[in-house]
């Protein structure tokens, strides 16, 4: 009888094929490894990455009930393992009742607080760039304070405070909320904490086997898409975003926080998600794409940092952002291990898709770490031909003349393959995709113009700059409301680069002003703002 492993490996081979007859060599593989009796060892891990890419892409329901089966199967032989054991060989491998060891931000373990089913446990802390005295003096009661002052070490700190060991988590979750109204210093003494801390569950859920949304449609596959007109697909107009019921919205957000959670990773627009930005598109081959910005108290002055997470068959399986601007975004991707050697190119494009046509992006530009900067996976393997197949070329001019040249020999000698260093020399410039007819302005550029102009005007001075640039775009913007704190915020970025760029036409000076009063609240609205400011 064939052992776990060699029906496992078989499975692997044809997990990416389709066919008549690779769908019965699957079948009859899967069914003889349901009945073979599973190791207690690292392999799960290997057999939980193989059941989500199957679940991902059944060729038949058929297929993906035994898929589904052996995924019951799976989480109550882990179940029955010992803490120890689980601890030791399966942490932080997102199989179920297996424990998650990581670094989180104090908002996401304060939303995780809220989920009774899910454990946290303080594991440890770096405590090498600041002590918990530091912290504690801006958040304890005012006659507690004094505590702080005596210079006491943490283990007699907490117990003059009285609190116990198994407290403590809780109690500097509570302390750093008394922070939440200044959300950067909040982050700034959060982080030198460095406070790790051991996530488990006793539900099933609480995993990347059962991580799925339960409103996402099956598409089943008879193939993989690997050729097709990606410039056809950029333009093919996207449906309408999905109405949520209120449920499946929350639903939503905890399967892409859940997703990260589980990698031991997080994103600012996951964490600090604003609820009235997230949309949900339905897209074509099981593919399904949320995108969201951030609470106003995150954002980014003149950019929008928009998040996404994509779906297939309903299962997280890419997550990223693009920093939007106008007509130009700067993107990032990242597909789960689990889904790659699926349609990676295919999911990518759907990616720009959705982002060329909700924020009129033609100019999407691409980080050296995506393909390979101190990403030695990305070196080996060529991820620069991944983004130059889709039309990226390097925004160096001598870089893109030697990737014209490989690229003429990886088309005419069969076999050949770009060597590590000229790969690596490709990562001192940014890629990028021009759908459009010119470059578009980009936030690095308004940082120039308002340097530029503060050194020459006011000797660096920023504080006056600013002032009297708010006085001045105010006046000539007939701008005389009363701010929010948000819209506050926005004014000397919006007055100083309307005095930097001497703008003093009325329908730029409106569409300005529109921005100032969109930023907090519609990201939409503000991004169809600066695209009209632009082309004004």
């Amino acid at each position: 009888m064939a052992s776990f492993k060699s029906l496992s490996n078989n499975l692997k081979t044809l997990a990416n094929q389709f066919g008549a007859d690779v769908n019965l060599k699957k079948l009859k593989y899967f069914q003889a490894l349901h009945k073979t009796a599973m190791p207690a060892n690292k392999e799960l891990t290997e057999h939980q990455h193989l059941l989500l890419f199957l679940s991902a892409h059944p060729n038949s329901k058929e297929f993906l009930d035994l898929v589904n089966k052996e995924k019951e199967r799976l989480a109550k032989h882990i179940k029955k393992q010992s803490p120890a054991k689980l601890k030791k060989e399966l942490e932080n491998s997102g199989l179920p009742y297996t424990p998650t060891l990581s670094c989180y931000s104090h908002d996401l373990l304060e939303w995780l607080q809220q989920n009774d089913s899910v454990q946290m446990t303080y594991d440890y802390s770096t405590e090498e760039e600041i002590e918990l005295n530091h912290v504690l003096q801006f958040t304890l009661p005012e006659l507690e304070k004094g505590l702080t002052a005596a210079g006491n070490l943490q283990e007699d700190l907490l117990s003059e405070l009285q609190v116990k060991p198994p407290q403590f988590l809780s109690f500097l979750i509570d302390q750093f909320s008394n922070l939440n109204k200044e959300p950067f210093i909040k982050d700034y003494f959060w982080n030198k904490l460095s406070v790790y801390v051991e996530l488990k569950s006793e539900e099933i859920k609480f995993s990347k086997l059962y991580n799925q949304l339960s409103f996402d449609t099956s598409y089943f596959h008879t193939n993989l898409l690997r050729s097709f007109d990606h410039i056809e697909l950029l333009n093919t107009e996207l449906p309408y975003f999905t109405i949520l019921k209120p449920e499946q919205q929350e639903e939503l957000i905890e399967v892409m926080r859940m997703s990260l959670l589980l990698l031991g990773r997080e994103t600012d627009p996951t964490t600090f998600i604003d609820r009235r930005s997230l949309r949900f598109y339905q897209l074509e081959r099981g593919i399904s794409i949320a995108i969201y910005g951030m609470t106003a108290n995150r954002q980014l002055p003149m950019e929008s940092y928009v998040g996404y997470t994509l779906f297939k068959n309903g299962y997280p399986a890419a997550y990223g952002g693009g920093w939007v601007h106008g007509r130009k975004a700067l993107f990032g991707i990242n597909i789960f291990e689990q889904f790659r050697g699926g349609e990676s190119g295919y999911m990518f494009m759907q990616l720009l898709r959705v982002y060329r046509q909700v924020f009129e992006v033609d100019y999407f530009e691409v980080e050296p770490y995506q393909y390979g900067l101190d990403n030695p996976e990305g070196i080996e393997s060529g991820a620069f031909w991944f983004y130059y197949r889709y039309g990226f070329r390097p925004l160096d001019k001598e870089l893109n003349t030697i990737a014209e040249n490989e690229y003429s020999k990886i088309k005419s000698k069969k076999g050949y393959r770009t060597n590590a260093k000229t790969l690596t020399r490709f990562t001192e410039s940014n890629i990028a995709l021009n759908l459009g007819t010119k470059v578009p302005q980009g936030v690095l550029d308004l940082r120039k113009r308002v340097t530029d102009y503060i050194a020459y005007n006011y000797k660096g001075h920023r504080s006056t700059a600013a002032k009297e640039s708010i006085a001045w775009f105010r006046d000539k913007a007939n701008f005389i409301r009363m701010c929010n704190k948000y819209e506050e915020a926005m004014l000397p970025d919006i007055a100083l680069l309307a005095r930097a760029m001497n703008i003093n036409d009325e329908t730029r000076l409106g569409l300005l002003k529109e921005m100032i009063l969109t930023k907090p609240t519609d990201m939409y609205a503000f991004q169809e703002a600066l695209v009209e400011f632009w082309e004004a």
